[in-house]
């Protein structure tokens, strides 16, 4: 009940609550999550979202992943936005822009520039200079 399909091609919503409105081949099937525009975006789990871009996947509960292409935000409250193939797997780690970046540790950055690892807690990879 109150999920929303709406425009786009081949989209689902199998979550409650969820919506999937434009774009197409995109998911939306956890709790209030949304999968709006792009192509072939995930949103599987309880206030996820992953919007516009290409190949995106939020697998954790309040992840984000909008725009870009090829994002994992898989931990909770975990953003990845933008960019290509960049993975926020900590929990509220943000791995946004950039290329193959990722942000493994709790509250962990790794925001812009290439191939930036930020593993621990708190740490922060920013254009590639470890900080």
């Amino acid at each position: 009940p109150l999920s929303s399909v709406s425009g786009g091609i081949s989209n689902q919503v199998t979550g409650q609550a969820a919506s999937a409105t434009g774009g197409w081949s995109n998911i939306a099937s956890g709790l209030a999550s949304s999968a709006n525009g792009g192509g072939h975006n995930n949103a599987t789990h309880f206030g996820s979202s992953a919007s516009g871009g290409w190949e995106n996947s939020a697998s954790a509960n309040f992840a984000s992943v909008n725009g870009g292409s090829q994002n994992l935000a898989t931990g909770d409250k975990s953003s990845a936005n933008g960019g290509l193939n960049n993975t926020a797997s900590g929990q509220a780690a943000a791995a946004n822009g950039g290329e193959s970046n990722a942000a493994l540790g709790y509250a962990a950055s790794a925001n812009g520039g290439r191939h930036g690892l930020a593993s621990a807690n708190w740490s922060s990879v920013t254009g590639n200079s470890i900080r």
